[in-house]
């Protein structure tokens, strides 16, 4: 065999799953060309009002309703914004920068792997990542999924190696990525109270007591982005937090759900009821920080007040993160109905290749528990597990599952290659050309017998 063959084959199987994600993506992005409006969400309208004026947004009139806007959504994902437009300002290449993050997406999720078991898992979970269908037809949304993925698994990747290594410059880099990705989607805000204490037990033994220090590191890096925001928002609007979307998420998504389901009412009698509740005691013109005190106060008693409701909501929004099939930017984009046979058959597929990659992912986390990587699986089903649980809400559907696929996809690629494939794959011989090699300590084994 060439010598540089071996280091080639892990190369080549990288390239070609690079090349299928950005195929699969590219091929989705240019059906939506003929109609760029296919690229833009409710939500995208204000991101991009955002970024075509920055100044006025972020420092202008605090009356404005730019500004107010603001308030609701942070700087991170604009800023990309604007900064993207300063190369093509079109819709259609702003989507096609996405579909190249979501590539990026992929090759970190590869990345992860390497760093956390080898390349093997890293291949299986980057070709997951590549193919799983959320993560493919939402890649051209001008949403912050793929830009909040991409920061979030790189940032991931440098807070596990400096952990591992004890390494205070990468858990730096981590954590500020970390607090990046937290301006680009806050929902990463909370993440510190279950990632930061849990670093200093996967640190590796003999650098246990430098874990608090890198632990400390990773905190500080965290809240240098974050808390500015939220010492400026603080400063410019009395409100000290990084978004006031969460009161209005909290309210009229979560709470309203859960009001809806427990009382039997349907969710826009709920939520009409909170706006002319809300209306009557602010009055006229409310500030941003009022408004956003009572609706937090409004919603957090209505939770405690109906715990069914808030279960069934929260189970429900779970059910649609974890199993969405994603057919309804499938369907608009291929400009037919969701009883379109390709739309079901779609959807049965999906469905069938989530609920394998679940299997998978459960298969490796109890695999782990009796002998294996338990720190790297352990870091992974926190990371999954918080995206999905912070995400299942009223307002939960299967875009929202991208942030935690390759963290999944990492717990199914692990169960694949050293949970399934050693139970069902040939030991690889000296001078055999099977492709896939069983871990070294069944190929001792072999060698013994023989």
């Amino acid at each position: 065999m060439p010598t540089g063959s071996r280091g080639s084959s892990p190369r080549t199987a990288l390239t070609a799953v690079l090349v299928v994600a950005g195929a699969v993506r590219l091929g989705f992005w240019a059906l939506g060309l003929g109609d760029p409006s296919e690229f833009v969400a409710v939500d995208s309208e204000g991101y991009l009002a955002l970024a075509n004026r920055l100044g006025t947004a972020y420092w202008g009139d605090a009356t404005g309703d730019l500004f107010t806007l603001g308030l609701v959504r942070p700087p991170g994902y604009p800023v990309l914004l604007a900064s993207l437009s300063a190369f093509g300002g079109s819709i259609g290449f702003l989507a096609f920068a996405h579909v190249l993050l979501g590539v990026g997406v992929v090759w970190a999720t590869y990345l992860l792997g390497r760093s956390m078991f080898d390349l093997r898992v890293g291949l299986v979970a980057a070709a997951i990542v590549a193919l799983e269908p959320a993560s493919v037809v939402h890649s051209s949304l001008l949403l912050t999924e793929v830009p909040f993925t991409l920061l979030l698994v790189v940032g991931a990747l440098f807070v596990w190696k400096g952990q591992r290594d004890a390494n205070m410059l990468r858990s730096a880099v981590g954590g500020g990525m970390l607090g990046l990705a937290t301006l680009v989607r806050p929902v990463t805000v909370y993440l510190p109270l279950v990632l930061f204490p849990s670093l200093y037990l996967l640190a590796r033994t003999p650098h246990r007591r430098q874990g608090v220090l890198t632990a400390a590191v990773v905190a500080v890096a965290f809240a240098t982005p974050v808390g500015g925001w939220m010492v400026r928002n603080t400063a410019v609007a009395e409100v000290a937090v990084i978004s006031t979307i969460e009161s209005t998420n909290l309210l009229y998504y979560r709470a309203a759900s859960a009001v809806a389901e427990e009382d039997g009412r349907s969710l826009a009698e709920v939520r009409d009821g909170y706006l002319s509740t809300v209306a009557e005691r602010l009055g006229a013109s409310p500030s941003p920080a009022s408004r956003h005190r009572l609706e937090r106060s409004i919603a957090v008693r209505e939770l405690l007040a109906h715990p069914v409701g808030t279960l069934t909501m929260s189970t429900k929004g779970a059910g649609r993160l974890l199993l969405g099939p994603s057919r309804a930017p499938v369907a608009q984009r291929f400009d037919v109905g969701y009883d379109h046979p390709a739309v079901r058959l779609f959807t049965y597929a999906t469905v069938a290749l989530l609920v394998m990659l679940y299997l998978l992912a459960l298969l490796g986390t109890a695999g782990s528990a009796r002998v294996g990587p338990r720190a790297a699986i352990a870091f992974l089903v926190l990371l999954a597990g918080y995206v999905i649980v912070i995400s299942a809400g009223g307002e939960a559907y299967s875009r929202f599952r991208v942030p935690a696929v390759p963290f999944v996809a990492l717990l199914g690629g692990y169960a694949a290659c050293h949970v399934v494939a050693p139970r069902f794959v040939a030991v690889r011989r000296p001078g055999s050309r099977l492709a896939f090699a069983a871990p070294r300590a069944m190929y001792r084994i072999h060698r013994t017998k023989e």
